[in-house]
C-alpha cells in the first residue's frame, strides 16, 4: 500500500473513532436516502460500506494507462473471432449467440461499456475476468458516492486529503453518444434502456434513465418483450427509439429469441444503434483469457500488449487433456493441476455472478479432486492461476458498538469507449466476492494529501 493511502485510510479510521455515534447517524441516513433515491438491488437496498476504497492521483493516473491497453487487447480478441479460425475453441458461444454476434455495430468499438474485475495483489493489479456484454454498477455507485460526500466525515477528510466524485454515468452517456455519431446519428436520440422488467438491477435503469433525462435525452425504460418493430421502426408504447442501451445479457436474448425478436430484427436492419452490440458477449466467457496464456497468440498484439497481457491478467488454460507451458515448464495440465492445487482455481467459463468457482486452497485435496473430476465430466470450465485476495478493514457496528471488520475487497474499474471511467470495489467476508452472492460496494477515488 501506498505511504500516502496508509495516511489517508489511518486518518479516515480516526474520524470514525473520533465520534462514532455521528458515523453511526450518517451511515443510517445514507441507507435511508439509498432505499429512497434507488439504492436496490433485487429489491433489497444496496449493501455499502462507510468507506471508500482509497488510491492515490498517481495510482489514477497509472490505471488509466492500464485500463486503455486492456481494453485495446479486448478489441483485438473480437477480431480474432472473425479472422482467425484457431482462436474458435477459445469462444464458448452457440449458434444463437454466433448469429447475434455477426450483427454489425456500425461504430468503431465492439466493447464501448465494460467492468475489468480483479485484485490487487502485492502492489499490482490483475484482472481475472471481464464484464463485457452488460456490465452494472456505475449508476448505484455514483448514487452511493454523492451521499457519502455530503456527510460531515467526508468533509472533515477532505479537508486534509482532496477528494472529488466521479461522474460515472456522465461518461456513460458520453460514450454511449460517440456510438450515435459514429453511426452516422446527428439529432438527438431517444434512448431505450432495454432488459426484463423483473431484472434484479431494475433500479439502477431508473438512475440512468433519470441521469439521461437531466442531460436533455428523451429516455424510455423498455423489456424485450414491449419493444415493436414494423415498417422499419423499433417503437415502444407508440414512441419511436433511436438508441438501445442494451442491459439485457445477449445469451439470454439468444434463449428467449421469439420474446426479443423485435429488438433483434432492429439491430440486424440498423434500424437503430445499440450498444454494446451483441458480440460484447465473445469476451463475457472465461475461456478466452486463455488466449491471453498462450503464445501461439502473441503476433496478435503488439509487444506493449504483450508485456500488458503478461502483468496485468493471470495465467489461465481450458480444463482440458493437453500440454500446457506454466512459469516457462511444460506441463501435462490435468496432472498437473490436481498436484498444485494451491496455485489454481477453477471457474465455469460461462458462469457469472460469482458462481461455479472452486479454489484450491480452500478445497482439500480430496474436494479438489471431486471437483475436477466433476468438471471434467461437465466441460466448458477454466483454470486459471490462483491470486492472492487482498484484505481491508471497514467500519461496522453491532448495536452501538464501532468495529473495524476485515474484509476481502476486490477493484473493478470501468471502460467506456475504451477509456477509464472510474471505479469501484467489491467486499466480502468470502475470497468469492459478488454482490448478487452477499457482498457490499464502496467508491473508488483518488485522494491527494493536502
Amino acid at each position: 500500500m501506498h505511504a500516502e493511502v496508509a495516511r489517508a485510510n489511518l486518518y479516515f479510521h480516526h474520524l470514525i473513532e473520533r465520534d462514532p455515534a455521528r458515523a453511526r447517524r450518517e451511515l443510517d441516513a445514507i441507507n435511508t436516502a439509498l432505499a429512497r433515491d434507488g439504492g436496490k438491488f433485487g429489491g433489497a437496498p444496496l449493501r455499502i460500506f462507510f468507506k471508500p476504497d482509497l488510491i492515490t492521483e498517481r495510482e489514477r493516473k497509472a490505471a488509466q494507462v492500464i485500463v486503455r491497453h486492456v481494453m485495446n487487447v479486448l478489441e483485438k480478441t473480437v477480431q480474432l473471432y472473425f479472422a482467425d479460425p484457431r482462436a474458435q475453441t477459445f469462444f464458448r458461444i452457440n449458434d444463437h449467440e454466433r448469429a447475434l454476434a455477426a450483427i454489425e455495430p456500425r461504430y468503431r468499438r465492439c466493447v464501448n461499456v465494460a467492468r475489468l474485475d480483479g485484485f490487487v495483489s502485492n502492489g499490482a493489479v490483475k484482472f481475472l475476468e471481464f464484464n463485457c456484454d452488460s456490465p452494472a454498477g456505475m449508476g448505484y455507485i455514483d448514487l452511493t458516492e454523492r451521499h457519502l460526500f455530503s456527510t460531515e466525515v467526508f468533509r472533515d477528510f477532505n479537508a486534509r486529503f482532496a477528494i472529488a466524485p466521479t461522474d460515472r454515468l456522465g461518461m456513460l452517456l458520453f460514450a454511449l453518444l460517440e456510438c450515435w455519431r459514429q453511426a452516422g446519428g446527428v439529432t438527438r436520440p431517444t434512448i431505450a434502456i432495454v432488459d426484463w422488467a423483473e431484472a434484479s438491477t431494475y433500479s439502477e435503469f431508473e438512475l440512468c434513465a433519470r441521469y439521461f433525462a437531466a442531460q436533455g435525452f428523451h429516455t424510455f425504460i423498455a423489456d424485450p418483450r414491449e419493444l415493436e418493430f414494423t415498417g422499419g421502426v423499433l417503437t415502444v408504447g407508440g414512441a419511436k427509439i433511436d438508441f438501445v442501451y442494451r442491459r439485457v445479457l445477449t445469451k439470454e436474448v439468444a434463449a428467449r429469441m421469439d420474446e426479443c425478436r423485435a429488438l433483434v430484427s432492429a439491430a440486424r436492419a440498423g434500424a437503430v444503434v445499440m450498444a454494446n452490440p451483441f458480440r460484447a458477449r465473445l469476451l463475457s466467457n472465461k475461456a478466452v483469457m486463455a488466449i491471453y496464456s498462450d503464445t501461439d497468440f502473441d503476433h496478435c498484439f503488439t509487444p506493449t500488449e504483450n508485456v500488458v497481457k503478461r502483468a496485468f491478467l493471470p495465467w489461465t488454460a481450458l480444463l482440458i487433456e493437453q500440454k500446457v507451458r506454466f512459469r516457462g515448464r511444460e506441463e501435462d495440465l490435468l496432472g498437473f493441476v490436481d498436484r498444485m492445487k494451491d496455485l489454481f482455481v477453477i471457474k465455469s467459463a460461462s458462469g457469472h455472478g460469482g458462481k461455479e468457482v472452486v479454489i484450491g486452497r480452500e478445497s482439500s485435496p480430496a474436494e479438489w479432486r471431486a471437483a475436477l473430476q466433476k468438471v471434467l465430466a461437465a466441460g466448458d470450465w477454466v483454470v486459471q492461476e490462483y491470486v492472492e485476495v487482498p484484505e481491508t478493514y471497514v467500519p461496522t457496528f453491532e448495536g452501538d458498538r464501532l468495529l473495524f471488520a476485515p474484509k476481502k475487497i476486490n477493484v473493478n474499474p470501468y471502460a467506456f469507449g475504451g477509456r477509464w471511467g472510474g471505479a469501484l470495489s467489491r467486499l466480502s467476508e468470502s475470497s468469492i466476492i459478488n454482490v448478487s452472492l452477499g457482498g457490499g460496494v464502496v467508491p473508488v477515488i483518488a485522494c491527494r494529501e493536502r
